[in-house]
């Protein structure tokens, strides 16, 4: 947690509530965040205050997925695009490599960070860019070597990237196993079962295991920091964290060589921790 998050999560909670008109609904959100961030333990890490903003939003407004269109938007943009952006990869010297260079351009499809976002334009500067930080040939190293692969995603949209990143690698080492984690119910913009069913993770061609992370709403799911997700770790033998929550989330396992952060610097507070300049691309191990 830093000093910064506390006015970000006020500017979330009202883009949660963008397209109200409500000017009393959005105060009372607004002051319920405040004296929640008030009396909350600043030493948190920032998904897991995220957790109670979005709890208050649905408290207050009844709205339980305020980006349900947009989610399912992002996902049908990305998925016909997959074609084209598949045969791209496949024409590289190097598959893999221009696919994971596609999944970190995916991470700026992230509400929490942005009100709007262009996907096509950071595409095309993604797939030249030099990484701030680019641990590509190392985590494709251990790609080689691992059995097991524990995958957490981020956003929608953004995980139709991680599905075609998971065909090539398929394609490449079949008998990899897979272990993909999302959020066990909405926050945000960020993927659950829903986008894994609209996506058709399901059909790539390996036997992929779907696990749950929660938040404040959803309680009944493992935390980032509990015992049992630290055991999923533990017990995969390479680990890919995709976006800024990810990083933010698991900042207390970065000593653990095992875990691959994708993703974009949107936050200055992310980007400082990271040493890079924001809207970095990143592949930090």
């Amino acid at each position: 947690m830093n000093i910064d998050c506390v006015i970000c999560f006020q500017k979330q909670a009202l883009r949660a509530l963008k397209d109200s008109n409500d000017m009393k609904l959005k105060e009372k959100v607004l002051r319920n965040v405040m004296k929640m961030l008030l009396n909350e333990d600043w030493t948190k890490t920032p998904p897991e205050l995220a957790g109670n903003v979005y709890k208050i939003v649905k408290d207050i407004s009844g709205i339980e997925d305020p980006y349900k269109e947009l989610k399912w938007k992002s996902n049908e943009i990305i998925l016909g695009m997959y074609d084209e952006l598949k045969d791209k990869c496949l024409n590289t010297p190097d598959p893999i490599q221009h696919a994971l260079k596609l999944s970190v351009a995916g991470n700026i499809m992230d509400i929490g960070a942005a009100d709007a976002f262009d996907v096509h334009a950071t595409i095309d500067k993604v797939v030249n860019a030099e990484f701030t930080h680019d641990f590509s040939k190392k985590l494709k190293m251990d790609l080689e070597k691992a059995t097991s692969i524990l995958y957490f995603a981020d956003n929608s949209g953004e995980i139709v990237f991680d599905k075609l990143l998971l065909e090539l690698i398929l394609k490449k080492y079949p008998n990899k196993k897979i272990t993909f984690i999302v959020k066990a119910g909405p926050i945000i913009n960020d993927a659950t079962m829903e986008d894994i069913e609209q996506i058709s993770l399901r059909d790539l061609p390996t036997e992929i295991k779907f696990k749950k992370i929660g938040n404040v709403l959803y309680s009944d799911s493992p935390a980032r920091h509990s015992k049992e997700v630290e055991n999923w770790i533990t017990n995969h033998d390479m680990v890919i964290a995709k976006g800024q929550g990810n990083y933010e989330g698991f900042s207390a396992y970065k000593p653990l060589k095992k875990i691959f952060f994708l993703l974009m610097a949107k936050c200055p507070v992310v980007a400082r921790d990271l040493g890079v300049e924001q809207q970095s691309f990143i592949i930090f191990n």
